[in-house]
């Protein structure tokens, strides 16, 4: 419910995905088939016909002659009447047994197979990179803000998406992929370097992920510190490298506190200067756990309610 109404922005169906470029469709029906596809209600519904207008005899017939024809047997003497009964209804169970024998219960002309045709169907592929500071500078309740954010961001992209990949990236100094649970799980620390994990991503989608093909989003959350000589270098490879080969990149600056006032950090100016001319870099501001949701709704709302917030 609170998540339906959310979507990627943007997303653009681009080159078909190699490995799901068709799907079975309902085509109508055949008379030849696998049994699995066998339409058994069709194939009755024929058969009931067939055998009415054949006439083929009812279980229920054949057992009423057959009694009648024991209680003639069973009278002593017969009656020129009874006798004449007894031979018609002998004829008529020589009859019925034909018609029997002839005209099957069910007969390969009744058979109706559901029939399936493979139609090219257009897939949406996407990516979503996930980039979350655990150097040193980032608190325990700093990465826990940080977490809450991915994990809503995962449950939604799990639940809306079938073709979608999510790569994880986490940073202090040095940046590394790594997998879902060490991502969520896994305590990590050391400096900052906000360039090696804009780098790595740069160079992860280029290697997997060419533009041409796939829909390119990516989240990154971080307490905005950084080393000053690095300021230059990260923005550089987030304007050159990222940003023109993205659909959509968000920026959540978590703080330490939300009853402290901070100023803005050296990462929230840059990014906040580049949004002003890139507008599918948003970046936002997240202090307590309540803001999460709104922020997140915010980032991923559909396109009109996010153009008039």
């Amino acid at each position: 419910m609170f998540l339906d109404d959310l979507e990627l922005p943007d997303l653009v169906k681009r080159e078909l995905s190699t490995t799901e470029t068709t799907a079975p469709m309902r085509a109508g029906l055949s008379n030849e088939g696998s049994p699995s596809q066998l339409d058994l209600s069709r194939t009755m519904r024929r058969s009931i016909a067939r055998r009415i207008g054949l006439r083929r005899p009812r279980p229920d017939e054949m057992v009423q002659v057959e009694q009648r024809i024991e209680a003639l047997e069973a009278q002593r003497p017969l009656s020129a009447h009874d006798l004449d009964e007894l031979h018609q209804l002998r004829e008529q169970r020589t009859t019925m047994q034909r018609r029997l024998a002839r005209i099957a219960w069910v007969d390969p002309v009744d058979l109706r197979y559901r029939r399936h045709a493979v139609v090219p169907q257009p897939v949406t592929r996407a990516v979503m990179f996930c980039l979350m500071d655990v150097s040193g500078s980032m608190t325990e309740r700093m990465k826990d803000l940080a977490k809450q954010f991915f994990a809503l961001l995962h449950v939604f992209l799990e639940r809306r998406y079938r073709t979608l990949d999510i790569v994880f990236v986490r940073h202090a100094e040095r940046a590394e992929e790594v997998d879902e649970n060490t991502f969520f799980h896994d305590p990590s620390t050391g400096g900052t370097l906000v360039s090696s994990a804009l780098e790595l991503m740069a160079d992860i989608q280029k290697k997997r992920y060419p533009v041409q093909s796939w829909n390119i989003y990516a989240a990154q959350v971080s307490d905005g510190d950084n080393l000053p000589s690095d300021m230059a270098r990260a923005c550089g490879i987030l304007t050159g490298d990222i940003l023109p080969n993205v659909q959509y990149f968000a920026y959540i600056e978590v703080s330490a506190s939300g009853a402290v006032i901070r100023g803005q950090t050296d990462l929230w100016r840059a990014y906040h200067d580049i949004s002003t001319h890139v507008p599918h870099l948003a970046v936002r501001r997240v202090t307590e756990r309540k803001d999460i949701f709104p922020v997140f709704r915010d980032l991923f709302s559909q396109q009109p309610e996010r153009e008039n917030a």
